[in-house]
């Protein structure tokens, strides 16, 4: 989310930060929490019982969180376990004398031990034990009670482990199987005493399998069985095991993903008692549920075989809207019946993690949803037919989940303050997301927010942009009465004060992205559209005059495209970035898309890059050499993760270079890019490092001008989870100040703002070093005549202090030093003449400084 004067404001120092500001982490909005369940299971008493964690109540960050209900899902009691360290349940039983044994983990980002906790029949604590190696971030993924009252609970990472305990917690034998890249999912006890585990494993060729290992009940293996969905030598294996299960034949059954092809399916593999494949299924799911995106990733988290020997699947869906629940049900020979998507909050965000079957036939079944009146998550409990359409609905946590806020866009303000725009349902009358505007000063303490609704549905607002007749610009998003969305232009005058506000569209369902001020007061637009026969979706860019009117409007890329952002560029054209589907009408793969446009809006030229089945650009900036740099994110087929896609072609699209930055987990989200003080780049993002929707870091990577790393670092762990950086801007000491949102404790989603050193770093240090005073808000260098033909006279009378030695320097829209020399004057002289015939035409900023006086205005050339 570049703004044309960004550069231009981080060049000028004073604009921007006073000296000695320390670095911070700030979050924004309301308070509201968030409950997560991981386990099912049904009690003696005929009702239920689950385990997870939860942000609103206990100590910690997070807590285990166990709730007791009725057959009716109706809660009876709920208990929280922990410290204030990251507590978390992820398996539960009920053991012989009505109490409750959990597994789960403790600890801290990236070093947990397993927490094994035993409850009597209320839910209080009886004792608790940690198992672990404290240079490992160690998990368990399931727990059972053996016959001598004693447990044995899945772990690992690194590896699969099988550990014995007595009834006390003590640890009597443990058993590795496989090497540190084997994860283990699923444990069952078997027929005959013993244990199947599901799990992943590597194979020789750097792909991954399914892997099944029976053991007798002392741990040691009986056999082992890989799965494998390579047709030929030329494909890698990428299969994930997630959860296996007796059968009433004698046999087993275990359920996964693979995406060997390069997109995700469901698998499941069949066996008899001795592991020796029966069948293998693989199967695509049948339900589009987002045509923008369709299908990023299908997990199935349980299998279960009803009494009728058919069989039901559940889990959800990865995209990029978000989590989508489903339940497949299937004969027992894995032919597919039906498939059922389930969904009970306001926002596309569920996931069942639990099943079990019911003495009457029908199921239950357990995960989280988004909040039912707000975004928060909820435990989710839930009764179901057969077939799986739901019977009735229980959600447990904190009520009152309504406050939701999330940071998009930052812009540098003069007076060395911030403006920062994105979204907020917590101070509407309706419970939907209003537009959400704040002002901070260099410390991030808030001056003024604002909240704007334009008729009563849900806005957003994307990013904003200083007007160059005062005042600002924001672009974004509003539902209308249909609930489909349109473009969104609203304008405010240095105070957030409302002065008009419009929209845009072509079709049913249109969206503003990013918007940049033109040299004439007006604004360029980035937008995606349905095209006029609604066949399919197009990007647009768009420019307005000063007051929002129309001037012009072009449809870009050729199917399936939207355009992220649209920046002026130094020869008076803009420069696009976005995503499009290739030209042919069958193609179904998104490759990233960059534009040039002339100043009329017509393309001189358009590019596709990207060596993906999916890749996009999200934004792009022009450098100070004229080339072009592009941030977005490709999808690497290999590993199923999304990575960070850097580009940078020359003045006519040619590729200089691209890079794919092999950062661990998924990194589908990187917004901005920026060329620092000193000729390199950094990129912002987030970073997914599990399947889990809370554990997102902020990302920020700093490379050399040929995309090659030299530094990159990680935030929100110590504030919150699920953060998402989405905007950046260079302050004049070296420094970032960066925003978007998180997941902070005990809330839904703050705003989150960022302040850190050149080395991003959250430094308590204060920088040192003398800046130019601070600008006035309005300044008072003359320039004139202004716009001319590039023959302009600067008066000097304001300037205090010494005139014959003057360092004057000129900026253009993109931020680049375009001239820059130092000007020897007479002690008496009351104005010079500037003379740039070769400048192409545009409009400038000219910084004119003296010791630590400095003063700045905009100029406009023909």
């Amino acid at each position: 989310m570049v703004k044309y004067f960004l550069a231009v404001f981080a060049t000028l120092g004073s604009w921007i930060c006073a000296v000695g500001q320390t670095g911070f982490e700030k979050t924004f909005g309301e308070p509201s929490r968030n409950e997560l369940t991981s386990e099912l299971i049904s009690t003696s008493d005929g009702g239920f019982a689950l385990v997870g964690y939860s942000a609103s109540y206990g100590t910690g960050s997070n807590d285990m969180y166990l709730v007791k209900t009725n057959a009716a899902g109706q809660e009876i009691w709920y208990r929280t376990y922990g410290t204030n360290a990251d507590d978390r349940g992820a398996a539960l039983q009920q053991t012989g004398e009505g109490g409750f044994i959990i597994a789960g983990i403790t600890g801290v980002n990236g070093q947990h031990d397993i927490y094994l906790l035993k409850t009597d029949a209320e839910g209080a604590e009886q004792w608790s034990v940690t198992i672990g190696n404290p240079d490992t971030d160690d998990c368990a993924a399931a727990i059972l009670a053996t016959p001598d009252n004693g447990f044995v609970i899945l772990g690992g990472n690194p590896g699969m482990c099988l550990i014995k305990t007595n009834a006390s917690g003590a640890v009597v034998w443990q058993y590795n199987y496989g090497n540190t890249e084997t994860a283990g999912q699923s444990l069952q006890a078997t027929p005959d005493g013993g244990y199947l585990l599901c799990g992943t494993a590597p194979d020789l060729l750097g792909g991954t399998v399914m892997l099944l290992v029976k053991t007798d009940a002392e741990g040691n293996t009986q056999w082992t069985r890989t799965v494998a969905d390579a047709p030929n030598m030329f494909y890698t294996n990428l299969v994930t095991g997630r959860y296996a299960i007796p059968m009433a034949d004698g046999g087993y059954l275990a359920v996964g993903h693979t995406h060997t092809d390069g997109y995700f399916k469901l698998i499941a593999h069949k066996t008899n008692n001795l592991g020796d494949a029966e069948w293998t299924n693989i199967y695509e799911p049948g339900i589009a549920i987002n045509a923008d995106y369709g299908y990023l990733q299908i997990i199935p988290n349980r299998v279960l075989q009803e009494t009728d020997g058919s069989l039901l699947i559940a889990g959800s869906y990865l995209n990029a809207a978000g989590n989508q629940a489903f339940t497949w049900h299937l004969t027992d020979n894995g032919a597919l019946l039906t498939e059922t998507l389930h969904s009970f909050g306001i926002l596309p965000l569920c996931d069942i993690n639990s099943t079990l079957q019911l003495p009457d036939g029908n199921l239950a079944m357990a995960g989280y949803t988004s909040g039912q009146n707000a975004p928060g998550f909820d435990a989710l409990l839930f009764t179901a037919n057969q077939t799986g359409t739901p019977l009735w609905t229980q959600t447990y946590g904190m009520p009152g989940n309504l406050n939701n806020e999330w940071g998009y866009d930052l812009l540098p303000t003069i007076q060395n303050n911030y403006l920062l725009a994105g979204q907020t349902n917590s101070y509407s009358n309706n419970g939907n997301e209003d537009v959400y505007l704040l002002k901070t000063d260099p410390a991030g303490n808030v001056l003024w927010w604002k909240n704007y609704d334009y008729q009563g549905f849900s806005d957003v607002a994307w990013e904003v942009a200083p007007a160059n007749g005062g005042g600002y610009a924001v672009s974004g998003f509003t539902a209308n009465s249909n609930g489909l969305n349109d473009t969104y232009l609203l304008k405010i005058d240095e105070d957030g004060n409302k002065l008009w506000e419009k929209t845009f569209g072509i079709s049913a369902n249109d969206r503003g992205w990013g918007i940049s001020a033109t040299p004439d007061n007006g604004f360029a637009i980035a937008a995606q559209v349905s095209d006029t026969l609604g066949a399919s979706m197009l990007g647009m860019a768009l420019k307005t005059d000063a007051d929002g009117n129309v001037q012009w409007s072009r449809l870009l890329g050729y199917n399936i495209a939207v355009i992220y952002h649209i920046k002026p560029t130094s020869d008076g054209g803009y420069i696009v970035a976005g995503r499009s589907r290739q030209q042919l009408a069958a193609s179904t793969e998104t490759k990233a898309y960059l534009a040039k446009l002339y100043s009329n809006g017509q393309t001189e030229w358009e590019f596709l890059f990207g060596n993906s089945t999916w890749a996009r650009f999200f934004d792009v900036t022009e450098t100070s050499d004229g080339a072009f740099m592009a941030v977005g994110s490709i999808l690497d087929v290999a590993s199923g993760n999304y990575k960070m896609y850097l580009l940078k072609v020359n003045g006519g699209g040619g590729i200089i270079w691209e890079n794919t930055v092999p950062v661990e987990g998924n990194n589908f989200g990187n917004y901005k890019v920026l060329e620092t003080a000193d000729g390199n780049y950094v990129f912002t993002g987030n970073v997914e490092l599990s399947q889990n929707p809370l554990n997102r870091q902020g990302y920020l990577l700093k490379t050399n001008t040929y995309g090659n790393e030299l530094w990159s670092r990680y935030y929100g762990n110590n504030v919150g989870t699920g953060t998402v950086l989405y905007d950046a801007c260079q302050n004049a000491d070296g420094g970032f100040m960066l925003f978007g949102g998180i997941l902070a404790n005990g809330t839904t989603s703050d705003c989150y703002l960022i302040r850190t050193d050149s080395d991003g770093q959250i430094s308590q240090n204060p920088p040192t070093g003398v800046l130019p005073q601070q600008a006035d808000e309005n300044p008072t260098l003359q320039i004139w005549p202004n716009p001319n033909n590039g023959i302009f006279n600067i008066g000097l009378t304001a300037l205090q202090g010494n005139r014959q030695n003057l360092q004057l320097t000129v900026f253009n829209l993109s931020g680049q030093k375009v001239l820059e020399q130092t000007l020897i004057t007479a002690p008496d002289k009351t104005a010079l003449q500037l003379q740039l015939p070769g400048l192409q035409p545009g409009l400038y900023t000219l910084q004119l400084q003296n010791g630590y006086n400095l003063q700045y205005a905009k100029m406009v050339k023909w």
